[in-house]
């Protein structure tokens, strides 16, 4: 039993000698590459790239709670609405395809009125404006998060504040970068609304020109959309 004892003891501390080795070579040579400028770039646009994505997620699930709760007095500026939307609209499964979809999404936009498909229109054309109106507020983040990288990578420091070359290159790739980013991120979100308003658009010009739909006597009020958002807010 001594023996039996011993023996286990004996290959414990060899598996832990080699697991020893293998951490330190793991250690060193993971110094070894975050010495090197690609891997600290890639790694601080991906941690960058996470801490936002978290802080979205934050904020979307205050707004959910606070729709959820119903202590949202006016719940049209945040996101809660329209995502809610689209995940009551669009099916959470592999998609079946382009036309399929557009074809599912119609016909949920169909059981709509023609006022309220304009509420609707009103509601995507505002979040497009405003999205279009952002822009120069997203560069501006972009390039603030670019340069407090490159604080974070000890390329610019606050103290002595100086521009080498090298240190000019680095940053000034960081603000391209993350600018480009915020660039991609707004034109998406631009994009889905106005695909989702072109969907809302044709149902919209379906329903006024069928003979079969009721009859609802559109206002000349130019200011329809608006005052009817007034109105349901």
């Amino acid at each position: 039993m001594d023996q039996l004892w011993q023996l286990i003891v004996l290959v414990s501390k060899l598996l832990w000698a080699k697991a020893a080795a293998g951490f330190f070579a793991l250690g060193v040579l993971i110094e070894v590459l975050f010495q090197n400028f690609w891997v600290q770039f890639s790694a601080a646009i991906f941690i960058g790239m996470l801490t936002v994505k978290i802080i979205e997620l934050s904020i979307r699930y205050y707004y959910y709670h606070n729709f959820v709760h119903r202590k949202l007095k006016n719940s049209l500026g945040s996101p809660a609405d329209l995502d809610l939307f689209l995940q009551t609209s669009m099916k959470r499964e592999i998609s079946r395809g382009l036309l399929p979809n557009l074809n599912y999404l119609r016909s949920r936009l169909m059981q709509m009125r023609p006022t309220e498909l304009r509420l609707f229109h009103t509601y995507l054309k505002t979040n497009t404006r405003t999205m279009k109106n952002g822009k120069p507020v997203g560069y501006a983040i972009g390039i603030l998060i670019g340069l407090f990288t490159s604080f974070a990578m000890d390329i610019l420091h606050l103290e002595g504040l100086s521009f080498s070359q090298e240190s000019t290159v680095k940053t000034v790739l960081l603000l391209l970068v993350w600018f480009v980013i915020a660039h991609l991120w707004m034109n998406k979100r631009i994009r889905t609304f106005a695909q989702l308003d072109g969907v809302v658009l044709a149902c919209l010009n379906e329903k006024l020109h069928d003979p079969f739909e009721p009859d609802e006597e559109p206002s000349d009020d130019p200011y329809f959309e608006e005052k009817m958002m007034k109105e349901h807010s």
